[in-house]
């Protein structure tokens, strides 16, 4: 826990979801089912998930909601009858419930916003905390102007923000007083698919679809989509004691940031055969480092080259690979531009690592406002479906935009890589790089695909 607005010592936080059983637009909507589970499930295991919240109950009258939600392992609130009519206001309910247990802070998660997750939470009530706010709401930049009162282009409204639903934190005192929102409020801003709340059955529908695209039960994208590269080209080299200058640029941003110190705990996710380890084990000999690899026969090596470091053949996108807030450091280098969205990528990222520490991450980065995604085909390939990914290019903007939110925008800073030599092309391997000079005498990364590749660091202070 970091630092609170309550004084020194670790405050109350309880998550809170009000479920009457008397919902209109969609009847009976917290325990429909939603991707084979109750709706209100989904707000359950995230809330239960939270590293953060002391504890969680949800406040219903309904005796079928009650059962689930104790299914689920969930604490009940009997409701009082009045304040399960239309008419009731969730102040009053948070008031009720603050009468039945003792809190400093409460954190609404409302049933109605099942895309939501643990990492959003947390994400919500650290920036609570850290702000100093009375209250906090996510939501979206709302440009809606009634039709006839305004002539300026859409882009051209400025907007106000709208909380969609999702998360609320407030200071229990305001709302024991009947104040929700008090003087200084935070807002944190998220994408229209993290902002989905489901009001009437279109919701619902739109809500299952992105929860199915999380759970990858719907395709969205050719299946003989393969990384094949990356294998052959680690398993072939040794650079162990020839650690490479983009290894030396990470190093150099350790060693600003204060190094490596005895006992902290490293993770290199994506570490190939374990040269960067090897490397960082040289400088700080009394860290314990962990590495982690989709590749087995990368692993295997690593364990022979690497000894004194803990490997295992598991993947950035399994959120189990390490407890939550266990990394002092953590490093993905080159990772990234293999995958088609990187914010799954980050929330784990950010789920592993301690309010704290540090997270580098080595990618390509498009210093233009557009995401790229790049799949290739060798012209000898026999085999006509083959495409081969690895060189796709989030925009710093997109990229900048999403930890404004995760981490607050002065806790983040980039560092462009630059080759201080001439590579020549590799005539063997032409989606290998090589340098050319621009007109003005820059050194320039390009490779057989024909991309600028503009290689950075980003170093995240969460």
């Amino acid at each position: 826990m970091t630092r609170s607005t309550l004084g020194n010592q670790r405050p109350i936080i309880v998550g809170v979801t009000p479920a009457r059983g008397g919902s209109k637009g969609v009847p009976r909507k917290n325990i429909r089912p939603i991707c084979e589970k109750p709706l209100i499930a989904w707000t359950i295991e995230a809330a239960k998930s939270s590293r953060f919240l002391s504890r969680y109950v949800v406040s219903t009258e309904d005796a079928e909601i009650s059962e689930v939600v104790r299914k689920y392992g969930a604490e009940v609130i009997a409701r009082l009858p009045s304040l399960a009519t239309d008419e009731a206001t969730t102040l009053s309910v948070l008031q009720h419930v603050l009468e039945e247990v003792p809190a400093d802070i409460i954190v609404l998660l409302q049933a109605t916003s099942p895309v939501r997750d643990a990492d959003l939470i947390d994400r919500c009530i650290q920036r609570f905390l850290d702000s100093g706010a009375d209250s906090l709401a996510t939501g979206f930049i709302c440009k809606y102007v009634e039709y006839g009162k305004n002539e300026s282009r859409r882009q051209d409204i400025p907007g106000f923000f709208y909380d969609d639903g999702n998360v609320y934190v407030i200071k229990a005192d305001l709302l024991r007083k009947g104040d929700r929102f008090g003087q200084r409020i935070e807002r944190i801003l998220l994408d229209p698919e993290q902002s989905v709340e489901i009001d009437n059955e279109f919701d619902f529908w739109l809500a299952e679809q992105v929860l199915r695209r999380r759970q990858g039960l719907i395709q969205t994208k050719p299946l003989m989509i393969q990384r094949t590269h990356d294998k052959q080209v680690y398993l072939a080299q040794d650079r162990y004691e020839k650690p490479k200058e983009l290894s030396k640029l990470l190093m150099s941003l350790v060693r600003q940031s204060g190094g490596l110190r005895p006992g902290e705990v490293v993770g290199d996710v994506g570490c190939a055969a374990g040269e960067f380890l090897y490397y960082l084990r040289q400088q700080f000999p009394s860290a314990r480092y962990h590495g982690f690899d989709v590749v087995p026969e990368l692993i295997d090596k690593a364990r022979t080259k690497v000894p004194g470091v803990e490997f295992e053949v598991n993947s950035v996108l399994e959120k189990s690979l390490m407890p939550a807030a266990s990394l002092d450091v953590c490093f993905l280098v080159g990772v990234l531009p293999i995958f088609d969205e990187f914010e799954p990528t980050f929330e784990n990222l950010l789920h592993w690592t301690k309010p704290g520490g540090r997270i580098y991450v080595a990618t390509l980065l498009n210093p233009y406002p557009m995401d790229v995604w790049v799949t290739y085909r060798l012209a000898d390939d026999p085999i006509h479906e083959h495409r081969e990914t690895g060189w796709n290019m989030f925009s710093k903007r997109s990229v900048s935009r999403y930890l404004d939110t995760a981490v607050g925008s002065g806790k983040y800073t980039f560092t462009r890589f630059e080759m201080p030599f001439d590579l020549p092309p590799d005539p063997k391997d032409p989606v290998r790089t090589w340098t050319f000079l621009d007109r003005e005498g820059r050194r320039l990364i390009t490779n057989g695909l024909s991309l600028i590749c503009n290689m950075e660091v980003l170093e995240i202070r969460p």
